[in-house]
């Protein structure tokens, strides 16, 4: 497995606690620093175009915010849920309660319906999109505008809204994704680099009652 992390420079060391779980649990670790701030968009499209292409077949592939935080064991319950889900694309971070069902959670993700908010850019896993920034290139040239309400798209052409972006993507072109719940990454609660906190998610794995109640499980 590949990871690779986005960041600027003043903001580096904050990825510590991330890089280190990272490194521990895949097989390499990139950190992709935009010295220059050129934006999220430009930062997050060359990191992803860079570690998608350097993958294998069938190898997946963790694309992390810098404000991304997750647990040791984050790797084995992501592989428990594929073996089940069989999603090519998986977001491991979701903050709104709808998704927290009991079903849901005896499951282990949703796999996410059309004009669901279920993309989040926290942490995500892509196996065999390899090609996948030059398509979306393509389709943000060809129907981005069109498909993207005009309030978001505004956000886009200012080199932010990534994540929005790529959830428009999936959504126009059919391509299932799942999201973990309980979710597998939480979102450090201080102020992202572009200017906002969205807040952690109720349903995270490594809050302490979750883990108890996991530990239970695990000894019962």
């Amino acid at each position: 497995m590949i990871a690779a992390i986005g960041t600027i420079p003043e903001r580096v060391k904050l990825t510590q606690p991330l890089m280190s779980v990272l490194e521990d649990t895949c097989d390499k670790l990139h950190v992709f620093v935009d010295a220059k701030k050129r934006g999220q968009l430009f930062n997050f499209f060359r990191m992803m175009e860079y570690s998608l292409k350097e993958a294998a077949e069938n190898e997946p592939v963790i694309i992390c915010t810098d404000d991304a935080i997750t647990i040791p064991s984050w790797r084995t319950k992501w592989e428990a849920v594929h073996e089940q889900a069989q999603c090519s694309v998986y977001s491991l971070y979701q903050t709104r309660k709808f998704y927290f069902t009991e079903e849901n959670i005896a499951r282990g993700y949703v796999i996410n319906k059309k004009n669901w908010p279920g993309y989040y850019d926290q942490a995500s896993v892509w196996i065999n999109h390899h090609d996948f920034i030059p398509k979306l290139h393509k389709w943000m040239n060809e129907r981005g505008s069109v498909v993207i309400p005009k309030r978001i798209w505004a956000g886009i052409e200012k080199g932010k809204q990534f994540d929005w972006v790529i959830q428009y993507y999936l959504n126009d072109n059919d391509i299932e994704y799942a999201t973990t719940i309980p979710t597998l990454f939480n979102h450090q609660n201080w102020e992202s680099s572009l200017g906002h906190c969205i807040g952690t998610s109720p349903m995270y794995i490594g809050h302490e009652d979750l883990l108890k109640a996991e530990r239970i499980r695990e000894s019962t």
